[in-house]
C-alpha cells in the first residue's frame, strides 16, 4: 500500500500546484504534514494510511476556481484548512497515544475516521460549490462518487481489511509482550503513567471483563494479566484496592465543556464505545466524597454515576451523557410540558432536602439541570461547590466566580458559606425566571399561559429573608393545587425493612438503581387486567442479580359517596406485582408470570393475590383522596430472591366489586427502582 499510497499523494499534489497562490501554498502545506504525520504512526497505521488515500482522492477532484479571490472561495478555502488540520491533529495524536488506551478505544477509532471523511466531503463540495465552475457537472460528479453503491462497497471492504490487518498487528505485539518481559517492560513505559495508575487501569478493565461490561479478546485478557504480575513485581508486592466504580483515563477520552454556558463545567467524553459527561475535579477526597453522597442518595431526579477516577489527574467523575440542560430543552422542544420541569425539579429538592441530615445542592442553575431523553429533569454536581472543581486558569476561575453569584442566595455570596436548603430555593425561584423568560420569548403562539403560575412560584422563592422562604414540600403543595394529578414526594428507596448499612459496604457499592416510571391517569374497573407499568429487563452480575425493589405508587378507590359496602364486604381496590418471565416451549419464547405459590411456598405472608400476584398497595376504604404509597421489598424478601435476569417487574391496578356496583381503582402515576447487583 505504500507505493500505491505515495503515488495517490504526489497526483494530489499535482493537483494542487494547479489551483494559484496562497489557496494551493495553504492546503499543500498542510497535506504534507498529514503525509509526515501517517509515514511516522505504528499503531493502527493501516487504518490512518487508508484515511489519508480517501483525503487524497478526494482534494484530487479539486479545479482552479474561476472567481479567484472572492470572498466566498477564501472562506471555502478556510474551511477546507481546518478540516485538514483537525486530521493532521488527528493523526499526531494516534500516533502519541499510549498502547493501552488504544487497545481499549480501538473501536471509537471508526466512528473517528468516518466523521473525518464526511468533514473533508463537505469542504471539498463547499469549495466546488464557491467556485462556480464552468464545468458544473464536477459538482455532479463528486455527488455521484459519494453516492456510488460501488464506491460505498468498496470503501466498506477496504475499510474492513484496513481493521483487520491493524488488529493482526496488535494482537503479534500483545503475544510478544506475553512472551518477553523486555518488551512488556517496553509497552508499559510508553504508557507514561504512575506504575500504581497503570495497576489500578488494568486491575479495573478485568474486573469489567469479568462482570460482562465490556470483551476482550484472549490476547489482551492475558496482556494485562502478565502486566499486572509485572506492575506488582515492580511495587514488590503492593496490592491496588479497586472499587466498582473505579475508571481510568486509559479507558475513555475527554472532548469539549457540554453547553455554551460559561457556568458549564461538564465535558463530553466517549468511554465503552458510548458518550458520557466527565466532571473534573481538584482533588481525590473529593472524588470520594461525592461518591460516597451519590451512593446514599437514590432518586431518579438525581443523575447518577457511572465511574470515578482517583488516580487520573486531574481525578473526575463519569456521569450520564445528557446534551441539552433545561433551557437549552426549552428553546429546542416545540411544546415543552414546563409543569413537569417545573414540578419534578422540585421534587429532586424536596428528596435530598428530606434526607436525615438534609443535603444541600449548593448549585442550581441551567447548567445543573439536564433533561433527559424522556424529558425529565435530572439534577447534577449535586453537592459540588465551584471551588472543588478544575478550571483552565485563573481568569476563567474568576469569570465563573462572576457568573455563579448571580444564582447565589444573598446570604450565600461569601463562597466560602455552606451551601442550604433554603439557598437551594432562592437559586429555583432564580431558574424558573429565566426559564419563564424562554418560555414567553420562545412559545409566543399561542401565547405562553402559566406566567401567572410560575410567578406565583418565584416571588415566594426569591424572598430576601431565607426564613421566609417555602420549603420544597411546600412549593410542591402550592403546584399541586393548580394541577391535582401531580403527585408529591420523592421515593424512598433507601428505607428498606433490612437496614442498609447492615449489608457490607463492599456488597452494596456494587448495586446499581434502574428507575421505571409512569404518569398516566387511569381508571380500572373490576374485571379488566392491565398492565399499568413494565421495567426493563433486570440485568447484573449473576442469574439473580435483583437485590431490593422500590414502588411508589399514586392511587385511590371510588370514594365513600359513590358505594354502600362496608370494610368487611370485601370490596377494595388495589396494585399487584408480576414477575414476567420469557420461557422456551419448542421453537417459540414466551412470556409467562412467575407462579409465586409454586416457587416459594408458605413465603408470602398472606399477600398473594393468586398464585402469580403480590399485593403491593391496597387503597383505604372508600376514600377518593389521592395518596402516594411506598414500598420496599429488601433483598430477603421471597419476590426479590425469585427473580432472574431478564425477568421484568409488571405493575396492575385491580378493582373488585362483589355486589356493590361501581368499585374502581384510580391511578396517577408509579414508579419502580430495580436494585440490582453490578
Amino acid at each position: 500500500m505504500s507505493s500505491t499510497l505515495e503515488t495517490i499523494f504526489n497526483l494530489t499534489l499535482q493537483t494542487l500546484r494547479a489551483i494559484p497562490d496562497p489557496i494551493s501554498s495553504a492546503v499543500i502545506g498542510i497535506v504534507c504534514e498529514i503525509w509526515n504525520a501517517v509515514q511516522q504512526t505504528s499503531q493502527n497505521k493501516h487504518q490512518l494510511r487508508l484515511l489519508f488515500q480517501r483525503v487524497c482522492e478526494t482534494l484530487c477532484s479539486l479545479k482552479v476556481p474561476q472567481n479567484y479571490g472572492d470572498e466566498s472561495i477564501q472562506k471555502a478555502v478556510d474551511f477546507l484548512v481546518r478540516a485538514l488540520g483537525n486530521i493532521l491533529q488527528f493523526v499526531v495524536s494516534e500516533q502519541r497515544r499510549p498502547f493501552l488506551r488504544s487497545m481499549l478505544s480501538a473501536n471509537d477509532l471508526k466512528l473517528k475516521i468516518e466523521e473525518h471523511e464526511r468533514h473533508i466531503w463537505t469542504a471539498c463540495l463547499g469549495f466546488q460549490n464557491a467556485a462556480l465552475l464552468s464545468a458544473n457537472r464536477k459538482l455532479d460528479d463528486l455527488w455521484a462518487q459519494i453516492n456510488s453503491h460501488q464506491n460505498q462497497q468498496n470503501a466498506i471492504a477496504a475499510q474492513q481489511l484496513a481493521i483487520a490487518q491493524d488488529t493482526s498487528d496488535k494482537l503479534r505485539m500483545l503475544r510478544s509482550a506475553i512472551a518477553s518481559t523486555t518488551f512488556l517492560d517496553e509497552l508499559l513505559t510508553t504508557l507514561q503513567a504512575d506504575p500504581t495508575h497503570m495497576l489500578t487501569a488494568m486491575q479495573a478493565v478485568l474486573e469489567r471483563e469479568e462482570t460482562g461490561k465490556m470483551e476482550l479478546r484472549s490476547e489482551e485478557r492475558d496482556f494485562l494479566k502478565a502486566g499486572v504480575r509485572r506492575l506488582e513485581s515492580q511495587m514488590k508486592g503492593k496490592k491496588v484496592e479497586v472499587k466498582s466504580w473505579t475508571v481510568t483515563s486509559f479507558e475513555m477520552e475527554r472532548g469539549f465543556l457540554l453547553g455554551s454556558d460559561i457556568t458549564s463545567t461538564i465535558r463530553v467524553g466517549r468511554w465503552l464505545g458510548s458518550t458520557v459527561g466527565i466532571l473534573e475535579l481538584k482533588s481525590s477526597e473529593t472524588v470520594l466524597k461525592v461518591v460516597e453522597s451519590l451512593d446514599s442518595l437514590r432518586s431518579m431526579r438525581i443523575q447518577g454515576l457511572l465511574g470515578a477516577s482517583t488516580t487520573d489527574s486531574p481525578p473526575f467523575l463519569l456521569l450520564p451523557y445528557m446534551p441539552d440542560n433545561v433551557l437549552d430543552y426549552l428553546q429546542k422542544t416545540q411544546a415543552p410540558d414546563y409543569l413537569r420541569l417545573v414540578t419534578e425539579i422540585a421534587r429532586g429538592l424536596d428528596y435530598l432536602h428530606s434526607r436525615d441530615p438534609p443535603v444541600a445542592h449548593g448549585a442550581i442553575r441551567p447548567a445543573t439541570v439536564y433533561v433527559d431523553s424522556q424529558g425529565g429533569p435530572k439534577l447534577t454536581c449535586t453537592g459540588i461547590s465551584v471551588s472543588e472543581l478544575v478550571v483552565p486558569d485563573a481568569d476563567t476561575e474568576l469569570s465563573l466566580h462572576s457568573a455563579l453569584a448571580f444564582w447565589r442566595a444573598p446570604e450565600l455570596m461569601d463562597i466560602s458559606s455552606p451551601a442550604t436548603p433554603a439557598g437551594d430555593i432562592y437559586s429555583y425561584g432564580l431558574l424558573l425566571s429565566s426559564m419563564l423568560g424562554v418560555l414567553k420569548d420562545m412559545h409566543s403562539d399561542p401565547p405562553f399561559d402559566g406566567d401567572a403560575l410560575l410567578q406565583k412560584l418565584i416571588d415566594p422563592c426569591i424572598n430576601p429573608d431565607p426564613a421566609a422562604r417555602p420549603s420544597a414540600g411546600k412549593l410542591l403543595e402550592m403546584i399541586s393545587g393548580v394541577n391535582p394529578a401531580l403527585h408529591e414526594g420523592d421515593l424512598f428507596s433507601s428505607q428498606a425493612s433490612l437496614d442498609f448499612d447492615e449489608i457490607p459496604r463492599s456488597v452494596a457499592e456494587r448495586w446499581r438503581v434502574v428507575p421505571t416510571a409512569r404518569r398516566a391517569y387511569g381508571v380500572v374497573r373490576d374485571g379488566y387486567d392491565p398492565v399499568y407499568l413494565a421495567t426493563q429487563p433486570i440485568d447484573g452480575l449473576s442469574e439473580n442479580p435483583l437485590r431490593r425493589l422500590s414502588f411508589e405508587i399514586r392511587c385511590h378507590d371510588q370514594g365513600a359517596e359513590r358505594t354502600t359496602a362496608l370494610p368487611q364486604d370485601g370490596a377494595y381496590a388495589w396494585i399487584e406485582a408480576a414477575l414476567r418471565r420469557t420461557v422456551q416451549s419448542g421453537s417459540e419464547r414466551n412470556s409467562v408470570e412467575v407462579n409465586l405459590e409454586e416457587e416459594a411456598p408458605g413465603g408470602w405472608r398472606g399477600h398473594l393475590i393468586g398464585p402469580t400476584r403480590f399485593e403491593v398497595v391496597r387503597c383505604p376504604f372508600a376514600d377518593s383522596t389521592p395518596r402516594t404509597h411506598r414500598m420496599t421489598f429488601d433483598h430477603q424478601h421471597p419476590f426479590v430472591q425469585l427473580a432472574k435476569k431478564g425477568d421484568r417487574i409488571t405493575l396492575h391496578p385491580k378493582a373488585i366489586v362483589c355486589r356493590f356496583p361501581g368499585w374502581m381503582c384510580f391511578i396517577y402515576s408509579a414508579e419502580v427502582h430495580v436494585v440490582s447487583e453490578w
